[in-house]
C-alpha cells in the first residue's frame, strides 16, 4: 500500500516536472522568436474545422504571408478559434516569423501566443501539487 502511494506520488512529480519543463522551453522559444523574428502581416485565406468530442469545434485559420525576399507561404495556425466568426477570411493578422525557417511563426496577439506554455505550466503545477498533497 505504501509502495503504491509512493509510486503515485513519484508519477505525479514526474508528470508535473515534464509539463513544467515543456512550459519553460515553450516560453523561451516564444521570447526568442519575438526578439529575433520578423514582424509580418498575414491574410486569413481559409479555416480548417476540427471537431471536438464535446461539441465545441475549433477553427484553425490558414494564413498566407510573404517573407521579404522570399516566396509566399501558406500555413495553418496552431492556434484554433472557438468561433469561426471571430475572424473572417480576408482578415489581416500580425505574425512573427522565424527568419531562418519562414514556415515557423506565431500569431502576435498578446496573451494568445503564450497559451501552450501557460496551459502546460498550470497542468505541471497541478500534478506537482497533487504529488505534494498525497504525501500528507
Amino acid at each position: 500500500m505504501v509502495l503504491a502511494s509512493l509510486t503515485g506520488n513519484l508519477l505525479s512529480f514526474m508528470l508535473g516536472a515534464v509539463f513544467l519543463v515543456y512550459a519553460i522551453i515553450q516560453f523561451f522559444r516564444i521570447l526568442l522568436l519575438s526578439s529575433t523574428g520578423i514582424g509580418i502581416i498575414a491574410t486569413i485565406i481559409d479555416f480548417i474545422e476540427v471537431e471536438k468530442t464535446h461539441g465545441m469545434n475549433l477553427y484553425f485559420p490558414v494564413l498566407k504571408y510573404q517573407v521579404p525576399g522570399g516566396d509566399a507561404i501558406v500555413k495553418k495556425s496552431y492556434i484554433g478559434l472557438d468561433k469561426k466568426h471571430s475572424k473572417n477570411i480576408g482578415d489581416k493578422v500580425n505574425i512573427i516569423c522565424n527568419p531562418d525557417n519562414p514556415g515557423q511563426f506565431i500569431i502576435d496577439s498578446g496573451i494568445d501566443k503564450y497559451w501552450r506554455s501557460l496551459g502546460s505550466f498550470i497542468i505541471g503545477l497541478a500534478f506537482t501539487a497533487a504529488g505534494i498533497f498525497n504525501l500528507y
